[in-house]
């Protein structure tokens, strides 16, 4: 199993990508946005060199990383991407999800 997160330049959202074996491919939207010119994928998060408040930059990461974490935990052969959104939900309420 192999879990990736990627953004989407076009609505500045951050997906992950969640790959086990050749069966399972699913893409699913973690509901956290960031603007593209803070975004660096080698952390993935916000990039250090942004000069957004160190407080928001630290949050946004901590979610990201909880989603990771979460995810591959609760993944089972089997599960489908709405369990996956719907455990996501969970950790981040919808309300709170844009930055």
């Amino acid at each position: 199993m192999k879990i990736i997160p990627y953004f989407r330049k076009s609505t500045s959202a951050v997906y992950v990508r969640l790959r086990d074996g050749r069966d399972v491919d699913f893409r699913i939207s973690t509901g956290l946005y960031i603007d593209q010119i803070h975004y660096d994928a080698s952390v993935p998060g916000y990039s250090k060199e942004s000069d957004v408040p160190q407080e928001v930059k630290d949050k946004f990461n901590k979610q990201l990383a909880d989603i990771l974490l979460l995810i591959g935990k609760e993944y089972y052969n089997g599960c489908t991407p709405d369990y996956l959104r719907s455990v996501i939900t969970i950790l981040i309420p919808t309300s709170r999800k844009r930055n």
